[in-house]
């Protein structure tokens, strides 16, 4: 359960970005020049799908090796809530999956909407079918 938390947070975790910070030097960033005071907006889900981090980043895979992701930030930023977040998270899909033998989508992948909470992650409904 610890993996297949793991990886909804890296594939699509709560938070997909931070706030604006500026650069702090000058700095060449993948043939791009960012200069010292240049607003900058770091994307976390983008840094959770880095090939140089994570193979085949556009797959998820519940078996995948338990890598550092930041679905709930780092440093300073790291989510004061996130051990008890994955904690809720495992415990509520185990208790799922203790009392249904089949969880799918009710609903075309095409078909789910996001909400318009910028820099979240959020589904405005998560149709499922549920069978024991």
């Amino acid at each position: 359960m610890t993996q297949a938390v793991e990886e909804m947070l890296r594939y699509c975790g709560p938070v997909q970005s931070t706030k604006p910070n500026y650069a702090a030097e000058s700095r060449t960033l993948s043939g791009v020049e960012i200069k010292q005071g240049e607003m900058v907006f770091p994307l976390l889900g983008a840094a959770n799908r880095d090939p140089a981090q994570f193979d085949d980043p556009d797959r998820f895979d519940i078996g995948r090796a338990i890598r550092p992701n930041l679905g709930l930030g780092s440093g300073i930023h790291f989510c004061l809530g996130a051990s008890l977040a994955r904690l809720e998270t495992a415990r509520s899909l185990a208790a799922l999956l203790e009392r249904f033998s089949t969880i799918e989508l009710g609903a075309p992948r095409s078909q789910l909407k996001r909400s318009r909470a910028l820099l979240w992650y959020r589904l405005t409904e998560l149709p499922v079918r549920l069978r024991r």
